[in-house]
């Protein structure tokens, strides 16, 4: 083997090396153990738990201050909020964000007449049955799902035949070169817990689930502010 083609050969290893570097590869953490550190009076300073902010450790915890830093990290979100209407409302007004209640006809018109400029991230959050409508309206709407900054499902009801033919990897993709997080939660036992689908052959990866799994009630203001902390955790 010649030194030309060697060099050739070391050339494209490091061009593949470095594509795979280059990859969005979305925080790690584990996202239960967290979200419940920040629901707690005294969160834990676990370093392995994600922060309040990148630059605010546990130790030195300030809602004042990380309500602050979130509204700027966050003022690119607009809120559709479906059978959560309370915790919609809570959260926009934390982030001092828009939030708008989807009526039962809601369509993709009516969506984009309440997102005002293009670099708006659209954030869905829907409890019960609402959750399935949701998951279907954006199904239906591929340009909704790249605009998409996460939804949040509250004490899911699925209809599991759609979800195992739509709910796929393939079937929900979008442009953008990281997952939409779909984060998950209930506060009964009877709710059903979203299963992120496999990943295909092709690698294709635009739905990553974030459970948090069974959680006991709290008030509506916590709850939102340790959301709004996971949200600001989540790219």
């Amino acid at each position: 083997m010649g030194i030309p083609l060697v060099l050739e050969l070391l050339c494209l290893v490091l061009v593949g090396w470095a594509a795979y570097l280059s990859q969005y590869k979305p925080p790690q953490f584990d996202w239960r153990s967290s979200f419940l550190n920040s629901l707690l009076p005294t969160p834990d300073t676990n370093p392995n738990l994600y922060q309040p902010i990148p630059s605010m450790m546990w130790s030195d915890f300030s809602a004042d201050k990380v309500q602050q830093r979130l509204r700027t990290t966050l003022s690119s979100v607009v809120i559709f909020s479906a059978q959560a209407q309370r915790e919609g409302a809570e959260l926009a007004q934390l982030l001092d964000v828009q939030h708008h209640n989807l009526p039962e006809d809601v369509d993709a018109e009516w969506i984009a007449n309440r997102v005002e400029t293009k670099n708006q991230r659209l954030v869905f959050i829907a409890r019960g049955e609402s959750v399935q409508a949701v998951l279907k309206l954006l199904h239906k709407h591929p340009g909704m799902r790249d605009r998409l900054f996460c939804v949040v499902l509250i004490d899911a009801v699925l209809d599991a035949s759609w979800m195992s033919e739509y709910f796929s990897q393939e079937k929900m993709d979008v442009e953008m070169n990281s997952a939409v997080p779909y984060i998950s939660l209930a506060f009964s036992a009877q709710a059903e817990p979203l299963e992120e689908p496999p990943i295909p052959p092709t690698g294709w990866h635009s739905i990553r689930v974030i459970p948090l799994g069974l959680l006991e009630e709290v008030p509506v203001s916590r709850m939102s502010l340790a959301l709004a902390i996971l949200m600001g955790n989540l790219y």
